[in-house]
């Protein structure tokens, strides 16, 4: 990756950290440390934005807080006018829908006439526990505050003329949305701050990584034998294209990020989800989704593409095509002592060729690891032919073209001849291996080459 992704992908990553913990950095912590209980506190006030614990003990109305959006028959969440008889006032209540049988049951139970409570005995107590809810402590608007009043006034409510009478002249009320700590629901806290802490991650290693690359560049050891400089030619050859592959994928990986962001966001405000619903959930599972694929883009990149399991691999071949190490140092001596106007490099959307024209040898090296040696005083002859055609993947054809490069080599009494086979992405490249091979050929070119 190169160092304009790293830095773009370095402050996309510190400015998604910032982002997130001041949407929801306060409220996270704040949830993790756990509710503070409001039962040592008899003035609520004292705890107005902190989030809390409350025991609901007398629930005495309800109505419908929030219908679906589309479904205007559908709750999706309740409120509760709830009486506290400590502190002697009315809080508002509000759980989803789903997990309102509790408060009914309660609001049943503690409503009930003291007949039929004794008639219940033992049992009663347990019918009357009270129902903890969490959440953050805010207070309630004036539009609020009516609507809890026309709850009280009511033909469902449970309450009695003193009841109202201490409502009507309550003049700060409060409401607890359940599970609602700052605006944002615990599954929103963690998708936001599991982002942050990725990011957090994402941007100490592009620091590093750009740390590094200011460092001072290590001085080249000289080789010493002719095998060891033909390979650190070919590394110094290799790096290059390495490195431009990579920032192809690194910029990939941005670019997925980037799509993966704004297509999570933008369905969001499509299903009208509200906005800080969208910036909690579909924003940092967008950021997530992008960064995970975007890593494993880049990870994939870093093996696919490092110059030294290159090198490696095609000394492996070397060894099994010139197995003897006298033989090896010949062969590179004779091509580290060759001209750079012999030798091209065929850079290809996905791999390279590394074609070096000696005056005996011709060798060609492929990114895949593979080697080709060709001994110019077995070639017997040369041939170029173009192969074209399509390739189904699904229901997409893909055209393709190989320009080819047949070389028919004989070989030792009682062994059949060895043909060569290489394929070039581009004209030039083959062409390019054919003029540089009819130099070194001479008078021999023209019975050869057909």
């Amino acid at each position: 990756m190169d160092r304009q992704t790293h830095t773009k992908i370095f402050l996309f990553s510190a400015v998604a950290v910032l982002f997130f913990c001041i949407m929801a950095g306060r409220q996270f912590f704040a949830f993790i440390s756990g509710p503070e209980p409001t039962a040592g506190h008899i003035d609520l006030g004292e705890l107005e934005g902190e989030y809390v614990s409350y025991y609901v003990t007398h629930p005495v109305a309800s109505f419908v807080e929030e219908y679906y959006s589309g479904d205007a028959g559908r709750a999706s969440k309740m409120a509760y006018v709830t009486y506290d008889e400590e502190r002697q006032v009315f809080l508002k209540v509000v759980v989803p829908d789903r997990k309102k049988g509790n408060l009914e049951h309660l609001m049943k139970a503690v409503n009930r006439s003291e007949e039929l409570k004794a008639s219940w005995g033992d049992k009663q107590a347990s019918e009357e526990r009270p129902i903890e809810v969490t959440g953050t402590l805010a207070p309630l608007g004036d539009e609020a505050i009516q609507e809890a009043m026309d709850a009280l006034a009511g033909p469902d409510s449970q309450s009695t003329g003193e009841m109202d009478s201490l409502a009507s002249a309550q003049l700060c009320w409060y409401v607890i949305e359940d599970k609602n700590i700052g605006g944002f629901l615990p599954f929103n806290l963690w998708m936001s701050m599991v982002t942050a802490g990725l990011n957090v991650l994402i941007f100490l290693l592009c620091l590093l990584s750009l740390i590094r690359k200011n460092e001072a560049p290590a001085t080249p050891r000289n080789p010493g034998s002719p095998l060891e400089a033909f390979w650190k030619q070919q590394t110094d050859r290799v790096e290059p294209w390495c490195g431009m592959m990579r920032a192809k994928r690194g910029k990939m990986a941005l670019q997925f990020l980037l799509g993966s962001m704004a297509v999570l966001t933008i369905l969001g405000f499509v299903v009208r989800y509200p906005v800080a619903y969208v910036l909690t959930v579909h924003l940092p599972m967008g950021i997530f989704v992008g960064e995970l694929a975007g890593a494993l883009l880049w990870l994939g990149a870093k093996v696919s593409f490092s110059p030294d399991k290159i090198i490696k691999n095609l000394q492996k071949d070397l060894k099994k095509q010139v197995p003897a190490p006298e033989s090896q140092e010949a062969l590179a001596r004779e091509l580290v002592d060759t001209k750079a106007g012999w030798a091209f490099m065929e850079k290809g959307n996905e791999g390279f060729k590394i074609a070096m024209v000696g005056e005996r040898h011709w060798v060609v090296l492929f990114n895949t690891g593979k080697i080709v040696v060709v001994d110019s005083q077995l070639v017997e002859k040369i041939h170029s032919e173009v192969e074209s055609g399509q390739i189904r993947s699904g229901k997409v054809r893909i055209n393709y073209t190989y320009y080819i490069i047949q070389i028919h080599c004989l070989a030792p009494a009682g062994q059949k001849g060895k043909d060569v086979r290489l394929s070039f992405e581009t004209e030039d490249g083959a062409g390019n291996l054919v003029n540089l091979i009819q130099k070194r050929l001479g008078d021999r070119a023209e019975r050869i080459i057909r």
